[in-house]
């Protein structure tokens, strides 16, 4: 699991929430459905998730794809981790 999504998981999330960040965090970027199918849970919960996270910035919604018919699905992912710390104790 990545950095971004450990410390998600302390921060008071619900179990959706928590299901959602287990599920983004191999990196790859999901679909609303994709996650929905995943986790077995309903597309409202997932998107109330999913805005949660979006508004704690731990996930971020790409653009949409383009496609040949309907409305194009927009992916998420896991926000970038902030990179490496490094604390120096002299």
């Amino acid at each position: 699991m990545s950095t971004t999504a450990g410390a998600g998981l302390d921060n008071g999330f619900t179990g959706t929430e928590q299901a959602v960040l287990r599920t983004l965090s191999d990196g790859r970027r999901r679909t609303v459905a994709e996650v929905c199918a995943e986790l077995h849970a309903a597309r409202s919960s997932v998107v109330h998730a999913l805005n949660r996270l979006q508004s704690a910035d731990v996930v971020v919604e790409h653009p949409a794809q383009r496609s040949a018919r309907g409305r194009p699905a927009r992916a998420w992912s896991l926000a970038a981790s902030p990179g490496l710390l490094a604390v120096v104790v002299a």
